[in-house]
């Protein structure tokens, strides 16, 4: 399976940085991402951030105890995918832009949603310290490579830095009290 549309770097820039602006929505305090599904015209189809599904309280204890958080939160990837659907969207031959590289579990919906091509911004090295981590990205990205969806990750030279996406979300805050 091949791709056939391939954006150029202003475009691909762009869309990860509106997928980082996402990011910024979700209220995970250790992990945000932000995902947005875009079609081979350039239309945005559907978007998502990780956090709790629709009615789970997003409460401190929750949210700062992995044992209670990690089986209630719903990845960005996923809630774009699951979003699309709710909506109407059709996103088979999309584009994926996400803030970090999927999971195995987020891999497996995204092939069989139909996306072409993925995109993504490498976690930085502490996260790559966390047990399994590298494991399940290989599964993730040899699911990719065997059903022939391209995947890259972009550079972080022209996204948002750390200290800007916390001064979007901080900003956003404010704009809601």
């Amino acid at each position: 399976m091949s791709n056939p549309f391939t954006f150029d770097d202003k475009w691909n820039i762009r869309f990860m940085q509106q997928a980082q602006i996402i990011s910024t929505w979700s209220k995970d305090p250790s992990t945000r991402v932000g995902c947005i599904i875009v079609s081979p015209e350039r239309f945005v189809l559907s978007e998502g951030y990780n956090g709790f599904p629709h009615g789970i309280a997003d409460t401190y204890e929750r949210l700062h105890d992995r044992d209670l958080k990690y089986p209630r939160v719903v990845h960005a990837e996923a809630n774009a995918v699951i979003n699309a659907g709710r909506n109407g969207a059709k996103i088979d031959g999309g584009i994926l832009f996400v803030t970090a590289p999927p999971c195995y579990d987020c891999a497996k919906m995204i092939i069989q949603a139909g996306i072409h091509e993925i995109l993504y911004i490498n976690l930085d090295n502490s996260k790559k310290n966390v047990p399994g981590w590298r494991e399940k990205l290989a599964i993730s990205f040899d699911m990719f490579n065997e059903v022939g969806i391209p995947n890259k990750a972009i550079s972080k030279k022209y996204l948002f830095t750390k200290a800007q996406l916390d001064a979007i979300r901080n900003k956003q805050m404010m704009n809601t009290k």
